[in-house]
């Protein structure tokens, strides 16, 4: 079940991977995939600083929605945009390299990045206009260096709108008008956009400042949504979600067909007028989603892609073959998932100084993941670099801060370094790990979070390494009222300090006893002479490399779940800001 491993030793380096210097005894890390546990991965340390098992799941789905982008056969995804809330719009432009959506939750309601999701940023935000309210649909118009949008949600706020490409000089073009769907005619000077009546809905037509306002296309059973223009052929297409029907009509209302009826619940469309192809995304009644294609006359009709979890907001770029598509899930979407380790667990540094870690990225799929980077999830006062490294050496490799291809079922180890500019209070730094068509790897306290503080003057820096009897990282007590044990190994690599040791199990109600000790090199209790419960007052000097036993025992049984039932080891000063840490996961089951 073991394999791909990958191994690091504790090292200093400079913040590109430069002259190196070790500052640990023998301690090694090895990442390995072990698909018992639910496709976790498992980070044991082998040697004298043995013993830690990282149990690192994949991130689950559901983190409301993100933009993905595939081939317009449904092939070939890969993430653009996490994290985001509800996507109901989006618009590519591919000359320009930039693409547009509209976020009907998130009070940074416009926004614009680059086609692979980089360089977000926001376009309209609450509090640039009065009474703004939530974008639903949005329309650019790149010549004029304009763009219009639809706005709704707050009161007295339904309207569209008109700005320039970066939100300013922002006016309101129809006032009192809920549209879920706008496009733009503009050799015609004309902006056309659905709108919702009491049980029914129209499509109307105003010139570009909003004036001449008419209606082409009236008494509509239901809501109407999304719009769409195809100009050469003098067509547009409309969803009528009441209906589950896309309506045809000439751009005067005239000549109505409906060329695909039957379509439950129709969350997004788009046209592909180079190919003759229309796309929309549904949704079925158990909230899971799909994106269809048809011929324009709603013959060819095929599924080509499904997901668990909503899909919404699609656009299409047939030059490039490229569908972009919001999506709630990562179900069948994405075709390979991460898993991640980070070690050590915690540093704390003089601001200036490099605070460096290592991480494994492992790629638990059977597709090779591509484009695999790594960055602080949360904005910090500190400059960042990551590496990639020869897991065998633990050289720096390639080039800083470039994403690098792991094939599948591989690993690959990075130096990260985190160099404070301003002081830090204990804060626990998420990572993200992503590639380009992978699940990220979930945050997880112990296993891949990095507890970092900086302070304007020298601290203790302690490196904490825990080994399990088993050599995996997971005290195993056998059985209900029966005990267990497990060692940690340190070198504090800063400055002497009276510190606190302490073991815990991160608030979750285990009903552990937890006692502990420093010991001497044949593990013998020296400190106190018999293990106490109560914290364990130190003195680390620099370089220090002192040995602690931490004794557990299980009045009750505690499930095998390593990423939760997990006991801490905490090395604190007086003022209780941690200087070092480690982590094992415990259990009474065999697993």
């Amino acid at each position: 079940m073991i394999a791909n491993r990958a191994r690091t030793t504790l090292t200093r380096a400079g913040p590109h991977g430069g002259q190196s210097e070790s500052r640990g005894k023998g301690g090694t890390m090895q990442i390995s995939r072990d698909v018992t546990h639910g496709g976790c991965a498992r980070a044991m340390r082998k040697g004298a600083l043995a013993g830690l098992l990282v149990v690192a799941c994949a991130a689950q789905p559901g983190w409301a929605e993100s933009i993905f982008r595939s081939d317009l056969s449904g092939g070939e995804r890969v993430l653009i945009t996490p994290e985001l809330r509800l996507v109901t719009d989006i618009h590519v432009a591919t000359a320009r390299n930039e693409l547009y959506w509209a976020d009907s939750l998130l009070k940074q309601t416009l926004r614009r990045s680059t086609l692979t999701g980089g360089q977000v940023t926001t376009i309209i935000e609450e509090g640039i206009l009065p009474r703004f309210g939530n974008a639903f649909a949005l329309a650019p118009d790149f010549a004029s260096n304009e763009l219009y949008w639809t706005e709704g949600g707050s009161p007295g706020a339904f309207r569209i709108l008109r700005s320039d490409l970066e939100g300013a000089n922002a006016v309101t073009l129809v006032e009192g008008v809920e549209s879920l769907g706008i496009a733009l005619d503009l050799s015609a000077a004309k902006l056309y956009y659905t709108e919702l009546l009491p049980g029914s809905g129209r499509i109307r037509r105003a010139n570009l400042d909003g004036t001449s306002l008419e209606t082409v296309d009236e008494g509509l059973v239901g809501a109407v949504s999304h719009i769409e223009l195809d100009l050469a052929r003098g067509h547009m297409y409309v969803v009528e979600q009441c209906c589950e029907r896309i309506r045809r009509a000439n751009l005067d209302g005239s000549a109505t067909i409906f060329p695909l009826t039957g379509v439950q619940n129709v969350r997004g469309m788009a046209l592909d007028l180079a190919n003759d192809h229309i796309y929309f995304s549904q949704q079925d009644a158990s909230f899971n989603g799909s994106i269809w294609r048809a011929n324009l006359d709603g013959t060819g009709l095929v599924e080509i892609l499904s997901a668990t979890g909503q899909i919404r907001a699609i656009a299409v770029d047939p030059a490039a073959n490229a569908l972009f598509f919001s999506a709630e899930g990562l179900d069948n979407l994405l075709p390979t998932s991460l898993v991640a380790a980070v070690l050590p667990s915690s540093r704390s540094v003089q601001v200036g100084q490099l605070a460096s870690a290592f991480a494994t990225l492992i790629n638990a799929g059977s597709t090779a993941a591509r484009g695999c980077s790594i960055a602080p999830a949360q904005s910090l006062p500190a400059d960042f670099d990551y590496q990639t490294t020869d897991p065998a050496s633990n050289v720096p490799t390639g080039n800083p801060n470039t994403p690098v291809d792991i094939p599948a079922g591989a690993s690959q180890s990075f130096y990260v370094a985190l160099t404070p500019t301003q002081p830090i209070a204990p804060t626990d730094v998420a990572f993200v790990f992503a590639c380009d068509n992978a699940q990220r790897a979930a945050a997880q306290p112990g296993v891949n979070v990095l507890t970092l503080s900086a302070e304007a003057t020298p601290v203790a820096d302690v490196i904490v390494l825990a080994l399990t009897p088993s050599n995996d990282g997971v005290v195993r007590v056998p059985g209900a009222g029966a005990s267990a044990a497990f060692a940690t190994a340190t070198v504090n690599v800063g400055v002497a300090a009276d510190l606190t040791v302490t073991a815990d199990t991160a608030g979750e109600s285990l009903g552990l006893t937890l006692a502990l000790c420093q010991t001497d090199s044949s593990g013998t209790c020296i400190n106190p002479l018999v293990p106490t419960t109560d914290p364990l007052p130190v003195v680390l000097e620099a370089n220090a490399t002192p040995t602690f036993s931490v004794f557990v025992t299980a009045p009750a049984a505690v499930p095998f779940d390593p990423v939760s039932n997990r006991i801490n080891v905490r090395f604190t000063d007086a003022g209780g800001t941690s200087r070092g840490s480690a982590s094992v996961a415990v259990t009474t089951a065999s697993d």
